[in-house]
């Protein structure tokens, strides 16, 4: 799902609900660590604000851990309480009174005295109200005075407010206005018989004794729900038109997200019981894994170039700052590696100039025996390959998924762990549980897995399983199974471009290939490159250079695939660096120049059209 798209699958249940309205489901993104969870939640936060709407709380329910609901409830009040324009402030009343019930200690060996205490602190906070007129009448004066376009009344601005701010407040603190949300302390909305006093005598005893902590989280998340009822209930939230709240709940399966949650899901079932009207609140909630309540599950969505973009926002002047961002996507679509590489781009503009450099520079300030790709590929293993059982992935098991990461499916690498059984290379179930070679399963962050491992398969020493004896054995098998694509992969991988060039050359008019010739050409070329940084020269010149002898007068149409190859081979690696308009436009035309010679002309032409839409990207 793209990321818009999550904007909008929320943004459908934002509409505030009428009487007769279901409940919003809770929507769950869901996936591991450093897949962007928080990333959209930041943005779907930051997406509503841009539209000034609706009232909205992003809060990271891993930061509480003392008293998870009360300190969640606070800064989800505080965020949500805000003035919004239109909506003006949201007033909390229960939920304020609520939990200054549960901050006071009351003694209740004197029944009366402690009842009498209880009145005093209900008066206290209900005329402590001066606050009010922003709550309930800030939107009014603001649309009021939104509405009055003559310059000479803005001078009168300050002593209205005055004058309406004293007057709200006054009338806010008198009993009348005090008793309906008072009174919800005795029913509840749902018809309880009891005492108002009552109600808060036994919140305050539950928020004293730890074995009954969960009654009191409860009870404040009633309460919480019940003032969202009130204030799209009554007054002008309650007009068709407004949206609903929003909170945003990252990390949503820790300890706070989950209990808070399980409230949400238990009150609402009695709120159905007792036909209440759904709270105007949609909740979104990012997780590692499904929550236990009934949600919506989506995975997270996609990292896009746009979004990579949005990160680079603060990129220091000297940096790249239209043709980094696309290098970073083109590396990676994993947000936190996205987000690591970024980061040493604004830490260190002088390592700007390419993913190597980056990849190389010091994982953090006063680091240097540690790079980011140190970090970026332990972080990973710790992520999609460590085992529940085993606190640490045994460098022996990991030496073994680099030997494999050579491998371009599942099959090969099936293949290699079984040429190397009498090695103990990997078990063949922990091979495939892994994920890497899994079209169904695989993301971003297992195909940055392995071309990270691959890197250092490139740096491996001559002594173990290296990287020309590892691709020269699967370019064998894969000629043996009669897989072209397979062979002529693993043959460029070992920088044999002219048997490449030569053979795809052979298959250009082939009229009775299943494969495309293009597909053949597209999974040949994504075959990766064994130096683990690029020439100085610039990637137009390298493919030049290395197609430069490649042809024969007997095929004309051997030098352009060669470039060709080539090009695409250069373009498909995320270290080639930014100089990549030329590389584009030597590609588009070579697509031109072999065409008329394919039985698929059409497609090829097609190939140099977007060829030369990303020569000028890269400008």
């Amino acid at each position: 799902m793209p990321r818009r798209a999550a904007s909008d699958q929320v943004r459908r249940y934002l509409k505030a609900p009428d009487s007769n309205a279901e409940r919003a489901p809770i929507l769950n993104f869901i996936g591991p660590s450093g897949f962007g969870k928080t990333t959209t939640l930041r943005q779907l936060d930051e997406r509503f604000g841009h539209n000034q709407e609706p009232p909205r709380a992003l809060v990271d329910c891993a930061k509480y851990t003392d008293d998870p609901i009360r300190d969640l409830l606070g800064e989800i009040k505080f965020q949500l309480g805000r003035r919004y324009p239109g909506y003006g402030r949201i007033p909390f009343r229960r939920l304020e009174l609520a939990l200054a019930v549960t901050r006071r200690r009351i003694d209740f060996d004197d029944q009366g005295r402690a009842y009498r205490a209880l009145r005093s602190l209900r008066r206290q906070e209900s005329r402590s109200r001066r606050r009010a007129v922003a709550e309930v009448g800030g939107g009014v004066l603001g649309d009021l005075f939104t509405m009055v376009a003559l310059a000479p009344i803005a001078l009168l601005r300050a002593p209205f407010e005055w004058i309406a701010t004293t007057a709200i407040s006054y009338f806010l603190s008198r009993p009348l206005a005090r008793s309906r949300f008072q009174k919800w302390f005795g029913h509840r909305d749902r018809n309880l018989p009891d005492d108002p006093v009552d109600g808060l005598a036994e919140l305050n005893r539950w928020a004293h004794d730890p074995d009954l902590h969960r009654n009191r989280d409860q009870f404040l998340i009633d309460a919480f729900l019940a003032d969202l009822r009130d204030a799209y209930g009554h007054g002008r939230l309650s007009n068709p038109g407004w949206l609903s709240c929003v909170l945003l709940l990252d990390n949503a399966d820790s300890e706070a997200g989950q209990a808070f949650l399980e409230h949400v899901a238990e009150l609402r079932g009695q709120y159905e019981i007792a036909g209440l009207p759904a709270e105007a609140v949609t909740v979104v909630a990012s997780s590692a894994e499904e929550i236990p309540q009934p949600a919506e599950l989506y995975e997270v969505p996609a990292f896009t170039e746009a979004d990579v973009v949005w990160l680079s926002t603060n990129l220091p002047e000297s940096v790249d700052q239209k043709r980094l961002p696309k290098l970073i996507h083109l590396t990676t679509g994993y947000p936190a590696a996205a987000a690591a590489l970024v980061d040493t781009a604004c830490r260190r503009p002088e390592t700007a100039t390419g993913i190597d450099t980056l990849l190389t520079a010091p994982a953090a300030d006063g680091e240097a025996d540690r790079t980011v790709e140190d970090r970026m590929r332990a972080e990973l293993v710790e992520i999609l390959l460590s085992q529940p059982e085993s606190s640490r992935f045994s460098r022996e098991v990991l030496d073994a998924f680099i030997t494999c990461s050579a491998a371009r499916r599942q099959a090969e690498a099936d293949w290699l762990v079984h040429s190397y059984a009498d090695t103990s290379l990997v078990g063949p179930a922990l091979l495939l549980q892994s994920g890497l070679w899994s079209e169904e399963r695989k993301t971003a962050a297992h195909d940055l897995l392995r071309w990270l491992l691959l890197r250092r398969f490139a740096a491996r020493e001559a002594d173990e399983p290296d990287w020309k004896r590892v691709h020269g054995e699967l370019r064998d098998w894969n000629r043996e199974e009669d897989d072209l694509a397979g062979e002529l992969y693993h043959a460029l991988a070992l920088g044999d471009l002219p048997t490449v060039a030569e053979r795809l050359t052979e298959r250009l008019a082939d009229h009775g290939s299943e494969t495309p010739w293009k597909d053949v050409l597209e999974a040949v070329t994504r075959a990766p490159r064994p130096n683990l940084v690029d020439d100085a020269a610039s990637p137009y010149e390298l493919q030049i250079d290395l197609a430069r002898s490649i042809e024969d007068p007997l095929m004309p149409e051997l030098a352009p695939v060669a470039r060709l190859v080539a090009g695409l081979w250069l373009a498909n690696s995320p270290t080639t660096g930014l100089e990549r308009r030329a590389l584009h436009r030597q590609i588009a035309l070579d697509y031109q120049q072999i065409a008329p010679s394919s039985h698929r002309a059409a497609e090829l032409f097609e190939e140099s059209e977007r060829h030369d839409r990303l020569a000028q990207d890269w400008r």
